[in-house]
């Protein structure tokens, strides 16, 4: 309407007129597009997607009806891109939320008008062209590391080349495509107000276990504040969780009947200035000492569970029992049951009472060797054990040929041989007693 200076695109539309003041194709309490906004109070009632409070888009409109456009909506700095080879150089940049055509986000190229140049390309060795942008052409060796740079994955980082030692720079120096792959990682958090504890949310996973501005908890309720942090003193009467327990100064917030401020724990109902000691390993009357004013003993560690603790293995505590622990010690091996100083002792060459003596008081046998196994020994070797029997031992003595079995005492003679088989000092056809028959023939 050319002759009413109130109506033009864009002008204020009057609720309850029937005057399509904005030029929109309705009037003011019409809602033509359907978005829930009637007409005088939607900035565009001809698109269901503007209204007043409508998410913002990446579309160069005011989606929301506040006068902004994409607001709020992080913009990227985009390169051109005039080779198409994915890479752009900084001569020309745009600050947009939205893909533009012919721009991309990675700059770099050093030559945009060849799409085989470009930071990432492969250098051609003999060729006197810089492929990948790194300053220097293929048979160069630019950092002098003794690779050249059709060859080197960086050829300005001396740091840097094939095989190299991986050591945490932010860089590839072995030039397998990973950074600082294989070192050890820390989880540092910002620690934006120097109080020595970050943010969850500020976490950073770097090789380096120092960071300027970082530090290792991130337990912080308040980045902006000093004075608030895990373990802060509070201030009874304020308003602020100086100490991040979840509570302010004056709430008690385990009912225990005292105030978080002068509670040293409000989060335990058992932990209050005055209260009783108890063995858990907290400071339960708020003095600054645990446990304090209680009895103490040492408990051993009982790997047998017979009863009796090694002493070398000790822990001094309040409490009464602790599982696999003794208040005994003395065992001289935790790892058998049958070995304790209550333990009876047996003949099996162990110290089973742990008095330092072994088989002590137990009734002993002598046993002879017996090389020819025929139950009669020499005293060529002779053991004294408490042990009934000993394998290739016997406890008969008297054998006078112990590699020949058929040669001991009582052994029958031999009339067709010079051997004293029964050992009784003479061959088989003597006649020791003198009385007419010989060795072999006398009973």
């Amino acid at each position: 309407d050319d002759e009413d200076a109130a109506t033009y695109p864009g002008a204020p539309e009057e609720c309850g007129s029937e005057t399509d003041s904005n030029c929109d194709g309705s009037i003011g309490d019409d809602d033509a597009d359907g978005d829930g906004s009637i007409a005088c109070e939607d900035c565009n009632d001809a698109d269901a997607t503007i209204f007043p409070d409508a998410p913002e888009a990446c579309d160069g409109i005011d989606n929301d009806c506040d006068d902004e456009i994409d607001e709020g909506i992080p913009a990227t700095i985009l390169y051109l891109d005039e080779d198409g080879d994915g890479y752009g150089t900084a001569d020309v940049t745009i600050e947009t939320c939205e893909d533009v055509l012919d721009f991309v986000t990675l700059d770099g190229d050093c030559n945009d008008a060849d799409p085989d140049i470009h930071p990432g390309a492969t250098e051609e060795c003999g060729e006197d062209v810089d492929r990948n942008c790194d300053g220097s052409t293929g048979d160069e060796d630019v950092d002098e590391d003794g690779v050249i740079a059709c060859e080197d994955c960086d050829d300005n980082n001396p740091d840097a080349f094939p095989d190299a030692e991986e050591f945490c720079d932010g860089a590839d120096n072995d030039c397998d495509g990973e950074i600082d792959e294989g070192l050890t990682s820390y989880t540092l958090y910002y620690d934006g107000d120097g109080d020595g504890y970050g943010l969850e949310a500020g976490s950073l996973v770097t090789c380096f276990d120092v960071e300027e501005g970082y530090v290792e908890s991130g337990d912080d309720c308040d980045d902006e504040d000093a004075a608030t942090y895990p373990g802060a003193p509070e201030e009874c009467g304020s308003e602020v969780d100086r100490n991040c327990d979840g509570g302010l100064d004056d709430d008690d917030a385990d009912g225990d009947g005292s105030i978080a401020c002068d509670d040293c724990d409000d989060t335990d109902e058992d932990s209050y200035p005055g209260a009783p000691e108890v063995c858990d390993g907290y400071d339960n009357d708020c003095n600054g000492e645990i446990d304090d004013g209680l009895d103490f003993i040492s408990h051993y560690l009982d790997e047998d569970d017979d009863g009796w603790g090694d002493e070398d293995e000790s822990v001094f505590t309040c409490d009464e029992e602790i599982p696999g622990f003794s208040t005994e010690s003395g065992d001289c091996d935790d790892t058998d049951a049958d070995i304790n100083p209550d333990a009876a002792e047996v003949c099996d060459a162990l110290d089973n009472n742990c008095d330092g003596e072994t088989d002590e008081g137990l009734d002993v046998t002598t046993h002879y060797l017996d090389e020819d196994d025929d139950g009669w020994g020499t005293e060529e070797v002779v053991l004294v054990v408490c042990d009934e029997e000993v394998d290739g031992f016997t406890t008969s003595l008297g054998d006078c040929d112990d590699t020949d079995a058929d040669t001991h005492p009582y052994a029958d003679e031999s009339c067709a041989d010079l051997v004293d088989h029964n050992c009784d000092g003479e061959v088989g056809d003597g006649d020791a007693d003198g009385d007419g028959v010989s060795a072999c023939d006398d009973c």
